[in-house]
């Protein structure tokens, strides 16, 4: 069974989904993780034969006191031109003995992040 979850179902009418698990399929690996306007659409079948369309815009990070993104979510916001927003929380007494310096050239600052040139 295909572990996807519906989202946002008053707005979608229950048209748009979330997967939660990994794809098996090694074509898979070859999907872009950022997608582009002129970019052809990519469509997969359920096993009960309805058809959905992959749309890469909502990736899932694990982001916890104990995990946390080492850059802050530095790349991801210089990758989407700002569209997504730096995701570390400034140092408090609730997390102070998770918190970290980072020293990823991408990492967000109070600066903001570094441009980064995509070719």
């Amino acid at each position: 069974e295909v572990g996807i979850d519906s989202i946002d179902e008053h707005r979608s009418n229950g048209g748009e989904f979330i997967l939660f698990d990994d794809l098996a399929d090694p074509l898979c690996s070859t999907l872009n993780e950022v997608s582009e306007d002129d970019d052809t659409p990519v469509f997969g079948k359920l096993p009960d034969g309805s058809w959905l369309m992959y749309d890469p815009r909502l990736k899932l990070e694990e982001n916890t006191p104990t995990s946390h993104l080492e850059d802050g979510g530095g790349l991801i916001q210089s990758l989407t031109g700002g569209e997504s927003r730096c995701v570390n929380a400034p140092r408090t007494f609730l997390n102070e003995n998770e918190c970290t310096l980072s020293f990823s050239s991408t990492a967000c600052g109070s600066s903001g992040t570094p441009d980064v040139e995509i070719e």
